[in-house]
């Protein structure tokens, strides 16, 4: 298999008293009372995703881009220092993927489930 570089670019935000760390490119998310936590659970998401795609041959199933609003909240978002997000070793194809590109955003306006 070819080696997959994968972008991802992740909005983190409130809903309520949690922290919402959100993969934009995949659709992914993890939640937590702090940053950190929602953001480890969020990885582990996105690895277990692309662990599954991988064994069943499915990789369209990896890239399912996040409703528009999420891509105005990231856009509208202040830059995120320190965070990165590896691909854990679910699965033995996981060794050809590479997050290659990663950028995180805060935003910091009122999320309003629509």
């Amino acid at each position: 298999m070819r080696k997959l570089r994968i972008p991802l670019h992740i909005v983190f935000y409130k809903d309520g008293e949690l922290w919402i760390s959100h993969s934009l490119e995949m659709d992914v998310m993890g939640h937590g009372t702090s940053k950190r936590k929602a953001f480890e659970l969020m990885c582990n998401a996105v690895s277990e995703q692309i662990a599954a795609s991988l064994a069943n041959d499915n990789l369209s199933n990896i890239f399912q881009p996040a409703d528009a609003r999420f891509f105005q909240m990231y856009a509208e978002g202040a830059d995120v220092a320190d965070v990165s997000c590896t691909v854990h070793e679910f699965a033995e194809e996981t060794e050809n993927v590479e997050i290659e590109k990663f950028q995180a955003r805060e935003f910091q306006g009122r999320f309003v489930l629509a």
